[in-house]
């Protein structure tokens, strides 16, 4: 199989099987446009997608059971693994226009003992806001959690807490909520493409590394 994929590649022909996976707040990356126009260019190519958090992608990408993901980040990548930026936008605490921050601008000790809304530990968002809550020497209160931002927002709206959500999303939805800006370093939301650089990579593999960063640089 390993030479009849290099003879496919050098034949300018890439077939094999990808698998891509994404955390469920990569909307603003347009993903699927990505996967669209990747199928077009090598239509021998099967694409697998999943969702996970970006701890468990980083390690699926260590392990070899991804070829790309979509992850959040808070700190550097761990060894092995490189980045391209896609997105990086500050984060924004949201409630309820009644809700209990009636403030344009709070720090994380405005929100100590407040119920907050989160992403699930794992994430990039989350990993930011307890390391934030933990310099000041404080443990966040988390009320509920949920993997898809947008969740969170519609529990910020029926009064439920306070979410922190990336400002994009909060933009979005301003008309039905209270926008309130966090101050201090390190809470802003990354995301980026990351991809392995130990271990041996697919012809099909090699193709859609180069296609989404030619693609996201675009």
């Amino acid at each position: 199989q390993g030479v009849r994929e290099a003879v496919d590649e050098l034949a300018g022909l890439v077939r094999g099987q990808v698998a891509i996976g994404a955390v469920t707040s990569a909307g603003p990356v347009r993903l699927p446009d990505l996967l669209a126009g990747f199928h077009q260019r090598y239509p021998a190519v099967e694409i697998t997608l999943s969702e996970a958090n970006s701890d468990t992608m980083l390690a699926a990408l260590r392990e070899g059971r991804l070829d790309l993901a979509v992850v959040g980040l808070s700190t550097d990548p761990p060894p092995g693994i490189a980045t391209q930026v896609l997105l990086d936008e500050p984060f924004l605490a949201v409630t309820a226009p009644d809700g209990p921050l009636d403030r344009a601008e709070v720090g994380i000790r405005d929100l100590d003992g407040l119920p907050l809304m989160a992403l699930p530990k794992g994430t990039g968002l989350r990993t930011a806001l307890d390391t934030a809550f933990a310099r000041e020497g404080l443990t966040p209160r988390i009320a509920f959690e949920a993997a898809d931002p947008n969740v969170l927002v519609q529990l910020a709206t029926r009064g439920l807490g306070v979410a922190i959500v990336p400002e994009s999303l909060g933009r979005y939805h301003q008309a039905e909520l209270r926008i309130i800006e966090i101050a201090g370093p390190g809470l802003r939301g990354v995301l980026a493409l990351a991809w392995r650089t130990e271990g041996p990579l697919s012809p099909a593999a090699r193709a859609l590394i180069a296609f989404a960063r030619a693609n996201y640089r675009s």
